[in-house]
């Protein structure tokens, strides 16, 4: 497997006028199977997207065609903690203390804290199937006590 060396995070935002063209494009990808996806050169020339890159064309899109920006960020990106922080949607002294408990794995560069970017993800990802898991066991709770009624 390769990986693609990035400096920085690439942002991207669709102009007004690309709106109509990546609905199109965002409706297509969601229609096709990866495995039988093709680019088709302006010459003809054809190639085989493979599973990866299908997959990152159609998450493009979709957020593409809902007006938000769309960042390529390598998994190995080593983030600040302001910028992590962000991405957490917590203050970055909130954060120093998820590091200091050892729940986030980080390095230090000088006398900087750096949080590796695939890291964070993990963290993110896990922190809210357990916010999600303790909402869903207040809701059956609630339910037990006849407090809350799905209808």
């Amino acid at each position: 497997m390769s990986t693609a060396t990035f400096e920085r995070a690439t942002t991207i935002q669709a102009s007004e006028e690309e709106h109509s063209v990546i609905e199109a494009v965002q409706s297509f990808l969601a229609s096709q199977l990866a495995k039988s996806t093709k680019l088709v050169g302006q010459d003809g020339q054809t190639i085989l997207l493979s599973a990866a890159l299908y997959e990152v064309l159609r998450q493009a899109a979709l957020v593409l065609v809902q007006d938000e920006a769309v960042a390529i960020v390598p998994v190995h990106k080593l983030l600040t903690t302001n910028d992590a922080a962000d991405i957490l949607n917590i203050s970055r002294p909130s954060l120093i203390q998820i590091l200091e408990r050892g729940e986030l794995p980080y390095m230090m560069v000088g006398t900087h804290r750096r949080i590796r970017f695939g890291d964070l993800l993990s963290y993110k990802e896990a922190r809210d199937a357990r916010r999600r898991a303790a909402l869903d066991r207040l809701v059956e709770q609630s339910e037990e006590l006849g407090l809350y009624d799905r209808t």
